[in-house]
């Protein structure tokens, strides 16, 4: 540890920051918050590509040490507190929460994205265009082997909470956000209900919240 505070730079309305918010809740790390990103601006700047040269959020300074993306924080943050039940060392253990959280990356986030950016927020495409349609079936077979994975150990990785449930579950919050005529099956919303129910999960719900209220007024 580098006995410097930690210092999250990043808009709390994008899901990837909310993931770090959320671990750092949980681990009880302090840390300084920089509000950048979205409507307020500061990627574009000189000091900020430095940080991270593909000027997206969210980027944690610990010191002389600056890291972008946000799974690679969560596992930075977990490794530098000890935190070895939410990223186990063993490395069968290991692997099998990096491999939920790449699947979240490049299964389950992509067509909720698509859903949220094309047909929600920007309304650029209709309910019935074939890219939403086709995001919102991949949407429904993600949620049955969703269903399926937390059905039989209580959780995504192990039968305890790793950071591999944090993506997924800040994931499906922006889903249901969305109020789509989409159905979960019992094991997910179980699962749900008791991630929601831990109190660092409250940063996730008030960063939402804006998001929720934007959609009612447009």
């Amino acid at each position: 540890m580098t006995g410097e505070k930690i210092i999250l730079w990043g808009r709390p309305t994008s899901t990837n920051v909310q993931k770090i918010l959320w671990l750092l809740d949980e681990l009880a790390l302090p840390y300084d918050h920089k509000i950048v990103g979205g409507q307020h601006g500061g990627l574009d700047t000189d000091s900020f590509g430095r940080m991270n040269p593909n000027r997206t959020v969210p980027v944690l300074q610990d010191g002389g040490l600056t890291i972008w993306e946000s799974h690679a924080i969560l596992r930075y943050l977990c490794n530098k507190s000890g935190a070895l039940q939410l990223y186990p060392v063993e490395v069968g253990e290991r692997a099998h929460v990096d491999m939920w959280l790449d699947w979240h990356i490049t299964v389950f986030w992509p067509p909720i994205r698509t859903v949220f950016l094309d047909h929600v927020r920007d309304q650029k495409r209709s309910w019935d265009d074939p890219v939403i349609v086709s995001a919102v079936q991949a949407i429904h077979r993600n949620l049955d082997f969703l269903a399926d994975a937390v059905g039989k150990v209580g959780f995504i990785a192990r039968p305890s909470f790793t950071i591999a449930d944090i993506p997924l579950a800040v994931g499906l919050n922006r889903l249901v956000s969305m109020d789509l005529p989409v159905a979960l099956h019992s094991h997910v919303e179980n699962w749900a209900r008791t991630l929601r129910a831990m109190p660092s999960f409250d940063s996730v719900v008030s960063a939402e919240q804006p998001i929720i209220e934007q959609r009612k007024m447009s």
